[in-house]
């Protein structure tokens, strides 16, 4: 298996096209939020990280990156904005929380992919949607959470954006608090999920049209189903103005109607990566 490590090419290219489009909304949102005399505690920083994923789930063919990365959290009562995910949220009571987020999937090159050579190449994707969390448990140490997010997902080339379809994305997760301060910090969190989509998603990363069918690979039209189960757990250290951690994610592809589509590869997969992050400044308005 063909594992090839691409720094700064076309994809990272892109990572930093969207990292400074992120930072001048950002930027933006803190402006907004001051004038406004709202509390808002934010931070940023710099840092690099290294990933290994499949292309696509579904995938046995791997790719790697090993790129900067540019820092921003931000904290509101309306807003939650981290290295992990973009979120607009309302606290209905303190146990339920309404959330609007917002998540992004890479481009894929299909030159690049044994099974899917001579198809067009997979877009970008924007995943939004809301997300209705529930705090089962929390005390100081401990949190458990139920989330049952749904997303609305789009194709994107240029100023572009195209309906794909949409994906439920029920979620139960575990954080465990090691020590929490604002500049020290040791956390780690599992999550158990799975994934369900509509037909015109699924078609979109697993189907083969005719015009695409070849003696290897056969015409193929998925049918809305669960499509994933996975566990993903991760571990973080925040000292001062350092922050470290990585991820590992552990992914076992539903053996329904998509497993038989000649575009899955492999019906499991290990995904991980790395990052280190430096905190330049923080400051609480």
């Amino acid at each position: 298996m063909d594992i090839k490590l691409r720094l700064i090419k076309t994809t990272n290219k892109r990572l930093i096209w969207y990292a400074i489009l992120f930072l001048i909304s950002a930027t933006q949102i803190k402006s907004h939020a001051t004038e406004n005399n709202q509390d808002f505690y934010w931070e940023w920083g710099l840092g690099s990280t290294y990933i290994n994923v499949p292309f696509y789930t579904g995938s046995e063919e791997r790719r790697n990156y090993a790129t900067p990365i540019p820092y921003v959290l931000i904290k509101n009562n309306w807003l939650s904005i981290d290295r992990n995910q973009t979120q607009l949220y309302q606290q209905i009571n303190p146990s339920l929380k309404l959330a609007f987020n917002l998540s992004l999937q890479l481009n894929v090159d299909s030159d690049e992919i044994a099974a899917r050579q001579g198809m067009e190449d997979l877009d970008p994707l924007v995943e939004i949607g809301p997300s209705l969390e529930y705090l089962l448990y929390a005390s100081n140490k401990h949190q458990l959470m139920l989330e049952l997010p749904l997303r609305i997902a789009f194709t994107f080339d240029a100023l572009k954006l195209d309906y794909l379809g949409y994906v439920i994305n029920p979620k139960i997760s575990y954080e465990r608090h090691f020590l929490k301060t604002k500049i020290r910090e040791r956390k780690w969190d599992l999550t158990l999920a799975t994934r369900f989509a509509n037909e015109s998603y699924l078609e979109y990363y697993f189907g083969v049209p005719d015009f695409n069918a070849t003696p290897d690979r056969p015409a193929f039209q998925p049918t809305a189903s669960l499509f994933e189960i996975y566990a993903s757990s991760s571990y973080s250290v925040k000292v001062e103005n350092w922050q470290w951690g990585g991820y590992l994610r552990l992914s076992q592809f539903h053996q329904g109607n998509i497993s038989n589509s000649p575009l899955v590869t492999s019906d499991s997969y290990i995904s991980g990566g790395l990052y280190a992050i430096y905190t330049f400044q923080r400051k609480n308005n």
